[in-house]
Formats: structure tokens, C-alpha cells, sequence
């Protein structure tokens, strides 16, 4: 758990500079808060959270906009509704069907299957709540999504759909192979096989095949679900955008096992050789996202090597490179909390949050 703190430490060793007077845009610093207050929630923190939004509500020009960003936030509320579910369980009905009318109150059809389908997956979570109600929540989201007239809203909002129902599928082989009810559990791991049939958008496959791959593993054993890494590999060689097949690599590395299998490490290497060919944001995004595959996974070698590479990139303007920069310090930070967080170690999660709130607000 403290290697990626390690590896975000080196990632943050001074915080982005400025060249020529550049600055992170407000509009992405906006993004990364949203980044801070999602991460606050998936480790527990709820009302700090719900701060953290709050304030970003605030900042001058946040409440007006209507774009990435306040669609960001409105989702983001709806799955810190959904995690406060289990923390009262006297009133988690009640709590269930405001979280239902607040995600259909949200303004588009595409926002509103987001949001249903998002706070299924974090239902599904919840080991207290039986699996009906995260379901429920997946129905009213593939009848939203049937009802979409836009092709191209639709097709995003379907990869949401599918990634929140695969979630919500792996949690079932969970809590089945739990109870000893194994039967059960592959039935529920073959839907999952079943459900990437339907992906079509590379990102989505990504997540889907991570999902499937770790059903896998828990159903048929370790080597069963990374005996797939070939397969997944190809299927991300398919995507044109060198910094889309880094962002689906990094889904891959979060299958148990995958990032330190011998397997990985080239696939990660072959699209960073690519990256390498390339000038300007293109090679600077693409080795960021790799960057931050191994920060997630705690592995400080690697990451400090392509966090390095990334910033060396030629051809990147004044405020490109500190966005990069930011990314790299920020987003490096907020992988390195989970893992602490999952490591049992608070103190040193709460370090790093007090570094990149400190950074941001």
C-alpha cells in the first residue's frame, strides 16, 4: 500500500510549475476537485464529500455552467447519495427513494441513465441491502436508455449501463460464493461473459473484460482470469487513440495480479514506445495516463520513470505541460489514498488528501 504513496510523493516533489507564467485553468483544477471529492467518497468519507462539492459549487462562474462540469457534479451527488445508504439502517427505504428521485429529476436523458445506473453499481456494493434494490435501479436505468433518441448519447450512456451492470454482476459472484453458493456464482460470472458481447465503444470492452477477468478468478482461479490478458491485449490494440488504449490498460491493471504478471508490463511498454514516436499532447497524455497505471498499482519505479517521460514531452504548450504536470500530481495522490486506505493506514491517507486539497482549494 505505501508504493504508490512513494510514487505519488515523487509525483508531487514540487507541484506543476508554471512555464511563461502558465497556470492550471480553473476549468481543470474543477475536474480534479470533482476527482478529490470522488475519492473521499469511494473511501468512506461522505461529508467531507459532500464539503468538497459544496465548495466547488461556490467557486466564482461554477454555478452557471452547464457543461462537464455540472453534469459532473449532479452525478457525483447522486453516488454520494447512494454510499449514504448504508449508514443509517433505519431509514434506508426512505433513503432509497429519494436516491430513485433525485437521479430521474436530472436534467437530460443521458445524465439520468448515467445516474440510476451508477447508483445500482453502488447498491450492489452495500452488503446490508439485498440485490433486488441495486437491480431495480438497472431497470429503470435500460428503460431510460431504451427511451434515448440521440445515437451518439445513447452509445455513451449504454457503456455506462453495461459497466454498472457488470459491477453489479461480480458483486452477485461475490456475496454467491460467500455463502458457498457456487453454482450460483459461475451463473452469475457467465452473464458477465455474456454482457460483453453487447459492449461496442473500446473503453467499455476495457472494463468489461477487468470485470469478467476477475470473476473469473474468483470462480475458476487466479491463472483462469489473467489466462484472458492476450485476448484483452488485442482487443485494446483495436483503438486508434494511443491515449484511449493507455486508458483501457489501465482498467486491465485492476484485474488482482495483472500489473505484476510478466505478461503486462509489455503491453504497457509497447503503447509507451508509440507514445514516444509522437510530439505534443498526444505523447504527453498517452505516457500520463501509463504514468498513472502504475501509480495506481503502487509501483514507484515505473511510474517515476513515465511521470518523468510525460513531463519531457516536446511540443506541449505553456499551459498544456502544468495541466500534465497537474494531472500527474493530483490524480498520482488520489491513487496513492485508496491504496492506503485499503493498506488500514489513515494517517498517510490523510496526508495525502490534506496535500492535494491544499493544492486545489
Amino acid at each position: 500500500g505505501a508504493g504508490a504513496a512513494g510514487a505519488a510523493g515523487a509525483a508531487g516533489a514540487g507541484g506543476p510549475s508554471g512555464e511563461a507564467g502558465a497556470t492550471v485553468l480553473p476549468q481543470h483544477k474543477q475536474q480534479l476537485t470533482l476527482a478529490l471529492a470522488r475519492t473521499l467518497a469511494e473511501t468512506g468519507q461522505l461529508a467531507r464529500a459532500r464539503e468538497v462539492l459544496r465548495a466547488l459549487r461556490a467557486t466564482p462562474g461554477a454555478a452557471a455552467a452547464e457543461g462537464e462540469l455540472a453534469t459532473g457534479v449532479r452525478l457525483l451527488e447522486v453516488e454520494i447519495a447512494a454510499w449514504s445508504v448504508g449508514e443509517a439502517r433505519a431509514e434506508q427505504r426512505a433513503r432509497i427513494d429519494a436516491l430513485r428521485k433525485q437521479a430521474q429529476a436530472l436534467p437530460t436523458p443521458a445524465e439520468r441513465v448515467v445516474a440510476l445506473s451508477r447508483a445500482g453499481a453502488v447498491l450492489a456494493h452495500h452488503e446490508n441491502l439485498p440485490a433486488e434494490g441495486a437491480k431495480a435501479f438497472l431497470v429503470l436505468a435500460r428503460d431510460a436508455l431504451l427511451g434515448m433518441s440521440d445515437p451518439a448519447a445513447r452509445a455513451q450512456a449504454s457503456g455506462e449501463f453495461l459497466v454498472a451492470l457488470g459491477d453489479t454482476l461480480l458483486q452477485d459472484v461475490r456475496h454467491h460464493l460467500a455463502r458457498g453458493e457456487w453454482t450460483r456464482g459461475r451463473a452469475a460470472a457467465a452473464e458477465m461473459t455474456a454482457l460483453l458481447k453487447q459492449a461496442t465503444q473500446p473503453d467499455t470492452v476495457a472494463r468489461l473484460m477487468a470485470l469478467d477477468m476477475t470473476a473469473r478468478q474468483l470462480t475458476a482461479g487466479q491463472d483462469a482470469g489473467l489466462a484472458r490478458l492476450a485476448e484483452a491485449s488485442a482487443a485494446v490494440a483495436k483503438d486508434p487513440s494511443l491515449a484511449g488504449q493507455a486508458g483501457q490498460l489501465r482498467s486491465l491493471a485492476a484485474v488482482p495480479g495483472a500489473a505484476r504478471d510478466p505478461r503486462f508490463a509489455p503491453l504497457v511498454d509497447r503503447v509507451a514506445a508509440m507514445a514516444e514516436g509522437k510530439q505534443g499532447l498526444a505523447r504527453g497524455v498517452a505516457l500520463t495516463q501509463l504514468a498513472l497505471l502504475w501509480a495506481e498499482q503502487g509501483m514507484d519505479d515505473r511510474f517515476v520513470d513515465l511521470r518523468r517521460r510525460a513531463l519531457e514531452t516536446q511540443g506541449l504548450s505553456p499551459a498544456d505541460r502544468v495541466q500534465i504536470a497537474a494531472d500527474l500530481l493530483v490524480l498520482g495522490e488520489l491513487a496513492a489514498v485508496r491504496r492506503l486506505h485499503a493498506a488500514q493506514l489513515p494517517a498517510e491517507a490523510e496526508a495525502r488528501v490534506r496535500k492535494v486539497a491544499g493544492y486545489l482549494m
